[in-house]
């Protein structure tokens, strides 16, 4: 009998701190991400510079990375086989188009082993093979970045300085995407 009135208060708080460990988890958890995905976008502060590693251009000739400079340049790093990589190629695609500056450009490297003759046809296959690309199928620039995953986007200053990155995929078309490379290449323009 002693116990009667004990057990009722224990299920009343397992009870309540069942429903707030909910109502916590769906605050936590629940909270859409930003779709665009440019919350994974860090900022890096010590804006190492791009290594001067030469790359095959769709092509076959070695570029430099160094003719980009006096420019931003977006690089994404991708590879055929990659899923997220894939989902993203179309909106680096419109992100080129909304950002009208002149000094933004935009490079996909290819970390596909096959190189040229497999990146360059799935390129056109997806309508894409006005976006100027690149191949590393040895990902030696990924290893000078120190990057271990794809899609990997970051981007150079026109200075030759990487001032972000983000890993994954995002939306790269979204409002957020363009305002944020816009805050970049445009600083003094209205957002």
């Amino acid at each position: 009998m002693r116990f009667q009135g004990a057990f009722p208060v224990t299920t009343i708080i397992t009870t309540l701190f069942v429903v707030i460990a909910l109502l916590l988890s769906e605050i936590t958890y629940g909270t859409p991400q930003k779709s665009s995905g440019m919350a994974k976008f860090v900022q890096d502060p010590p804006h190492l510079a791009i290594p001067l590693t030469s790359i095959k251009d769709s092509t076959g000739k070695l570029i430099s990375l160094a003719q980009f400079e006096g420019n931003w340049l977006l690089i994404n790093f991708w590879a055929t086989w990659c899923a997220p990589c894939v989902d993203e190629l179309p909106s680096i695609n419109r992100l080129m188009k909304n950002i009208k500056s002149p000094n933004f450009k935009v490079l996909l490297i290819s970390i596909d082993r096959g190189g040229i003759p497999t990146f360059l046809p799935f390129l056109k296959k997806l309508g894409m093979s006005e976006l100027q690309s690149a191949s590393d199928p040895q990902a030696k620039l990924m290893r000078k970045l120190q990057l271990t995953g794809i899609p990997t986007t970051i981007l150079v200053s026109p200075q030759g300085r990487i001032v972000g990155k983000l890993i994954g995929n995002a939306q790269w078309d979204s409002e957020a995407a363009t305002k944020l490379i816009r805050s970049f290449t445009e600083p003094d323009s209205p957002k």
